[in-house]
C-alpha cells in the first residue's frame, strides 16, 4: 500500500494559545507541498495572500517607534527539538495560529485560537509576514500591518463549531477581503489550495491536495466539515481553504494528524499508510452564512 508523509507538530515554544483546545491541523500527505510566496508565480494567489494573516501574542510584538514593530521570532526549528534535516528547518517562527480577511475588518480563524475574548485581547493578526522575496526581512511588521484583536464577534468555545469571527481595532487597508464560494458540493478528488502559517513560519501556500470525503472522524457533524489531505502543521488552524480553480474560500482547516515522531534526539516526519491516516479537516464556510450576515 502507498505509503504517506505525515508531519507531526511539535509545540511552539512560549506559545500557548493554539494549546487551549486538542482540536489541532496537524499533517502532510505525500510530498511536503508547501513553499514561500516567492516560489508562487500566480499574482492571484500573491494576492489572496495578502489577506491572510498571523496571529502573534501582542507581548511578542516589541514597538521600535517609527520603524513599526520587531517581532519576536524563534530562530529556527531547534527549540522544537526538529531534526535540522527537517523543511523550513532554518527559517524564523512565531505565530500560533493564521486568520484571514473576510471584511473591512473582520476575520475569520479556527475558534480553539480564539477561543474567548481574554485571548483576543491579548492577540494581534500581523499581515506580510511571509518571504515574498527570497532573504526578505520577516523579524519586523510595518505599524499600518498590525492590527489589535478588538472583539469575539461570534463562535470560540460558545459554539459547536471550531470557528471565530472576530473583529480587529480598525479597517484593515490596502488588502481585499477573500471571497467565499457559494454554497458548494464538491466531491471527493475537488482541487484545493490553502495559505497559511504553518509551524508558526512566515506564510506558506500548500496545494496538490484534494476533497478525501466528508469527515468521518471530525467530532463536528459531517454536514458542517470535509477531510482533505492538505499539507498541513499546527499554526494553520485558521487558514483559509480555498477551490484551487476559482480561488474562492471553502473553508476553514481546523483539525487533523500529528506531524513528527522522534528519532533519537529530535523528531522527523511520520509515515502512515493512506487508510490509517485521518485527514485534515475543513470546517465549511457555508455554515457559518449565518454569523456572518
Amino acid at each position: 500500500m502507498m505509503l504517506l508523509l505525515l508531519f507531526v507538530w511539535v509545540p511552539v515554544s512560549g506559545l500557548t494559545f493554539a494549546g487551549e483546545s486538542a482540536i489541532q491541523p496537524q499533517a502532510g500527505y505525500g510530498e511536503d507541498h508547501r513553499r514561500d510566496l516567492f516560489e508562487t508565480a500566480d499574482p492571484a494567489w500573491i494576492e489572496r495572500a495578502r489577506s491572510v494573516g498571523a496571529f502573534f501574542e501582542r507581548k511578542e510584538l516589541q514597538d521600535d517607534g517609527a520603524r513599526g514593530f520587531r517581532l519576536r521570532l524563534e530562530r529556527d526549528g531547534s527549540a522544537d527539538d526538529l531534526c535540522s534535516d527537517q523543511k523550513f528547518y532554518d527559517q524564523p517562527r512565531g505565530a500560533f495560529c493564521t486568520g484571514f480577511l473576510i471584511g473591512p475588518r473582520t476575520v475569520l480563524t479556527a475558534g480553539h485560537c480564539i477561543s474567548k475574548q481574554k485571548v483576543c485581547n491579548e492577540s494581534a493578526l500581523v499581515f506580510g509576514f511571509a518571504y515574498g522575496t527570497p532573504g526578505a526581512e520577516v523579524g519586523r511588521a510595518a505599524r499600518e500591518d498590525v492590527y489589535a484583536c478588538r472583539k469575539l464577534i461570534a463562535g470560540g468555545k460558545q459554539s459547536d463549531l471550531d470557528f471565530a469571527l472576530i473583529e480587529l481595532d480598525r479597517d484593515v487597508t490596502g488588502r481585499a477581503p477573500l471571497l467565499a464560494q457559494e454554497h458548494p458540493d464538491y466531491g471527493a478528488g475537488h482541487p484545493l489550495t490553502m495559505i497559511g502559517h504553518s509551524e508558526g513560519l512566515p506564510a506558506k501556500l500548500a496545494d496538490q491536495a484534494v476533497i478525501r470525503s466528508h469527515s468521518r472522524k471530525s467530532p463536528m457533524s459531517d454536514d458542517d466539515t470535509f477531510e482533505s489531505d492538505l499539507t498541513s502543521f499546527t499554526g494553520n488552524s485558521g487558514s483559509p481553504v480555498f477551490d484551487a480553480l476559482s480561488g474562492r474560500v471553502l473553508g476553514i482547516l481546523v483539525a487533523g494528524e500529528n506531524d513528527y515522531v522522534r528519532r533519537g534526539k529530535c523528531y522527523v516526519t511520520k509515515r502512515c499508510t493512506l487508510t490509517g491516516c485521518a485527514g485534515e479537516d475543513v470546517v465549511k464556510l457555508d455554515r457559518l452564512d449565518r454569523y456572518m450576515r
